[in-house]
């Protein structure tokens, strides 16, 4: 996640119940790597507008980012990831303090948006507590027809961000986070490295 455009560069689907050094290492090659758009298969599923910073900003393939902002997770802190993120890409690498989500608030504002609008209206959503009426609502009750497989998660998480992506935010004073993208590439003609 851009901090200054709110833009999702890249993602990685787990679906293990921890992530690990290699997936945060995916995720880095995919925020870096230029957007490759997926042919949908479900129906009203969807780009919209062009979804991803690298897809609608071509020169936005392989730029790379100054400083990281990470939490303490053993995956994030790993050698391995240090060594993708110092290295490699040449930026310095920020642990923020540990148990302090309100010092990220950017990607928590992100994932909080994510639950709301992706994960809580999926079959199996356990909810926030045994009383949400969510968990009862998205209780499938053994009607297989109302599981999603993996290529339909996949097709919706990639709709979902290009969809955040596209959606007014806020913190960019109501400006898309592709068009607060833009705006700082093109418009104020920022350095990108």
């Amino acid at each position: 996640l851009d901090v200054c455009s709110r833009a999702v560069l890249g993602y990685h689907l787990v679906l293990t119940r921890e992530y690990n050094r290699y997936d945060v290492i995916k995720t880095i090659e995919k925020a870096l790597a230029p957007h490759q758009p997926r042919s949908f298969t479900l129906p009203d599923v969807g780009y919209g507008a062009v979804g991803f910073p690298s897809g609608k900003l071509p020169e936005l393939g392989y730029a790379i980012w100054h400083r990281m902002r990470l939490d303490n997770a053993k995956a994030n802190l790993a050698g391995e990831t240090m060594i993708a993120l110092c290295e490699f890409i040449g930026c310095a690498a920020d642990a923020g303090p540990p148990h302090h989500p309100d010092d990220r608030p950017y990607i928590e504002r992100f994932f909080g948006t994510m639950g709301s609008t992706l994960s809580s209206r999926l079959p199996g959503y356990t909810g926030s507590s045994p009383q949400d009426l969510r968990r009862a609502l998205a209780d499938p009750k053994g009607n297989l027809r109302l599981f999603v497989s993996l290529t339909e998660l996949e097709e919706l998480m990639e709709a979902s961000i290009a969809n955040y992506n596209a959606t007014p935010h806020a913190g960019v004073n109501g400006r898309t986070p592709l068009e607060a993208m833009e705006y700082l590439v093109r418009g104020k003609g920022e350095m990108i490295s």
